[in-house]
């Protein structure tokens, strides 16, 4: 959690945006206390195996369970921010203009909506993968209340990216609806329109919501990035690589005589 929600932080000091109150909300209470609490009734496997968990803290397989997810949720992250920034009607949020007290006026935009769902997908996504079971716990699909909540959290923010402007989405001040529209109610927007906070007085033009297209792409990037998340833990964290290290590389165990 700490080490996504770093992520955000970086990103919206670097936009100059903040996420509305209802996306933090589903961070801090939702998500951290539905989650923290439904990892812990995974039950462990009915028969012991010859193996056991690692005495170490800081062990190939500790290390690389966390810094290997991090590392590719970091490139998924920063492909999509790319991808949002690469569309033609993309025009960046003009922080210039804004207030950085007014943090209520900092959320209509399309940064963070990117923010927002690529990142909550990702925290979802670990929760699920840190449960996946393997040698000494049972699948993570034997968790019932897990799965349960995993699948409410996705569908969620799946109805958010992909439907169209509704209460919903503007409650979570997704980008699906234009912000940045004639008259515009944001006041970040009209300063940016009539030129209030640009040098020579000129003000710029309004600019599109983010189509449908791109939140599809968005949200299929997503599933690309849980996927190899998944794939990557199951595979080189706790398979096939993980067992060919413990052999090539064994670790040292303390002898006591008795």
């Amino acid at each position: 959690y700490g080490q996504l929600f770093s992520v955000v932080k970086l990103a919206s000091f670097w936009y100059g945006v903040i996420m509305n109150m209802a996306e933090y909300l589903m961070f801090d209470i939702v998500a951290v206390l539905a989650l923290s609490y439904t990892m812990t009734l995974s039950n462990p496997q009915p028969v012991l195996t010859p193996l056991r968990p690692t005495s170490r803290l800081f062990s190939p397989t500790t290390v690389a369970s966390v810094v290997l997810p991090v590392a590719l949720n970091l490139l998924f992250f920063v492909l999509a921010l790319r991808i949002m920034e690469a569309q033609d009607g993309y025009v960046p949020w003009p922080s210039y203009c804004s207030n950085a007290a007014n943090w209520w006026e900092l959320s209509d935009n399309w940064e963070t909506t990117v923010i927002f769902t690529t990142v909550f997908l990702q925290f979802i996504t670990s929760a699920a993968v840190f449960t996946s079971g393997a040698t000494f716990r049972q699948p993570v699909w034997c968790n019932v209340a897990l799965s349960a909540v995993f699948g409410a959290l996705f569908f969620l923010t799946s109805l958010l990216l992909l439907t169209p402007p509704s209460l919903l989405t503007v409650t979570f001040h997704v980008a699906s609806f234009q912000y940045n529209h004639q008259d515009t109610s944001s006041v970040v927007w009209r300063r940016y329109q009539e030129g209030e906070c640009s040098g020579n007085g000129v003000g710029g033009d309004p600019s599109p919501s983010m189509s449908l297209p791109l939140r599809t792409g968005l949200w299929v990037l997503s599933l690309v990035n849980a996927a190899l998340v998944c794939l990557l833990q199951r595979v080189v964290v706790e398979g096939a690589v993980a067992d060919w290290i413990r052999r090539r590389f064994p670790s040292e165990r303390p002898t006591f005589e008795l």
